[in-house]
């Protein structure tokens, strides 16, 4: 998704900020002050958004447009490099099985001149079991960590350079977008509460900064979010 700038989004949003209707639904009574509107004004609620922490919470919003760009290329780079790693682990397997083998095969040729042999094989599969794991650890470096699997072989050294820039733990569809609801959230309650400004005036303002970088999300969603969240959290707390 296309990033708007700076400046359009600062526009944007003291626009609809500044609007005596914002946060209200299409349908409300034309030439009356939203009860946001009149929330903010009254508790001094505008004198939060000065420049400078628009601009920080457009660094949060611009971070959100790249996870989400970024996500489906990752998802793509993994499965390439998964099916790598898993011919690699088979091939791993077929080693091991052959060294249990000679393991077992050792006792029934007691007394026959082929310990140098062996000992040649047997240092011929320990290189070559050497070697798959240096192509496990360059293939598992380029796939991101959200989605590797430690079954297909591990990373002594994450790369200097990230390949790409989803830095969530999870790549699920929605990561992203809980990821930015909790970022805003904390950020404005942090700013709000103190003013005593209410949770659904906040939740407006959060779908006004996403709608002015393009990303339409009703103040609903957010109410939603943050009540499933509060579950998880007592959910884990009980057990």
């Amino acid at each position: 998704m296309s990033v708007t700038s700076f400046e359009e989004f600062h526009k944007s949003f003291l626009g609809k900020l500044q609007s005596p209707h914002f946060g209200d639904p299409p349908y409300s009574e034309p030439n009356k002050p939203s009860a946001a509107t009149k929330e903010l004004k009254k508790r001094g609620g505008y004198a939060i958004f000065t420049q400078e922490f628009l601009s920080s919470i457009y660094q949060i919003l611009y971070e959100y447009c790249q996870l989400k760009d970024v996500q489906p290329h990752v998802n793509g780079s993994a499965k390439h490099a998964n099916r790598k790693l898993a011919a690699l682990w088979n091939e791993m397997k077929a080693v091991q099985a052959m060294k249990r083998s000679l393991e077992k095969s050792e006792r029934n040729t007691l007394g026959l001149p082929l310990a140098e042999g062996r000992n040649r094989l047997r240092t011929a599969l320990l290189d070559y079991e050497s070697e798959i794991r240096r192509h496990q650890e360059y293939f598992n470096s380029l796939v991101n960590q959200a989605v590797r699997k430690p079954a297909l072989g591990q990373v002594r050294w994450e790369p200097v350079l990230k390949l790409d820039k989803y830095s969530l733990p999870t790549l699920k569809k929605k990561a992203p977008d809980q990821w930015v609801y909790d970022r805003l959230d904390q950020i404005l309650e942090r700013e709000m509460q103190p003013l005593r400004i209410s949770k659904m005036t906040r939740y407006r303002v959060m779908s006004a900064l996403l709608e002015s970088v393009g990303v339409k999300v009703k103040p609903i969603t957010f109410k939603l979010h943050r009540r499933r969240s509060n579950d998880a959290e007592n959910s884990v707390t009980k057990s």
